[in-house]
């Protein structure tokens, strides 16, 4: 386990590649649950055989394969070189990379199947998300952590409702700046709870809808 500052994320990938000296990184998210091992491989594999910086899935492919970067060494070197001031490098890393395709080698995997289900969120930013893998958890009757994402998606056609659990929540693009919000409000006996839940509601709000 290496640390690093909060607010920038790909230092932190700078101070943990001077001590590692990896060759390849694989970026996993830690809000994405579901990782597909196989894909990682096939990843890494097709990276190396095309020499790339960086791999991906073709743009626009609707799949529930998320949070998954692998990238080279000379790639996270140029990132640091380049876009350290970058918001979108500081905040998701290989964001830049994909703001700009055309400063870096990258490869796109085609697979001849993309396990998919339409308005599915499988983001873990909110307790409504958290909610919902509770809820696959439970159907599926596995440990957590061993769920396969074809059963997922299996129990998600059959039962479609568990879709509408987190589906309202705003998933933040690359490129939206995170805000950070302060709400006071007093409640007591004096003067009642209501200002509380008021403010409860609108915190909720800001997080569901607005990211």
């Amino acid at each position: 386990c290496i640390r690093g500052p909060e607010d920038n994320v790909l230092e932190r990938y700078k101070i943990t590649q001077d001590r590692v000296k990896a060759d390849i990184i694989v970026r996993i998210t830690g809000d994405v649950p579901l990782v597909d091992y196989k894909l990682v491989d096939q990843l890494v594999k097709k990276m190396i055989e095309e020499c790339s910086d960086f791999i991906t899935l073709p743009s626009g492919t609707k799949t529930v394969h998320e949070g998954i970067d692998p990238f080279t060494s000379k790639a996270l070197e140029k990132l640091w070189q380049v876009a350290r001031a970058d918001n979108s490098a500081k905040e998701h890393v290989t964001g830049y990379i994909k703001n700009h395709p055309d400063q870096f080698k990258i490869s796109y995997l085609s697979l001849d199947y993309y396990p998919n289900v339409s308005g599915a969120r499988f983001s873990v930013d909110t307790p409504a998300d958290l909610l919902f893998f509770k809820k696959i958890y439970e159907h599926l009757n596995v440990p957590v952590g061993e769920a396969e994402i074809d059963q997922v998606v299996e129990l998600l056609k059959r039962l479609p409702e568990l879709v509408d659990i987190n589906s309202h929540v705003y998933q933040k693009k690359i490129n939206d700046i995170t805000r950070k919000v302060l709400i006071r409000c007093d409640g007591g006996k004096k003067i009642g709870l209501g200002h509380i839940y008021r403010c409860s509601a609108l915190a909720k709000i800001f997080r569901e809808k607005l990211g």
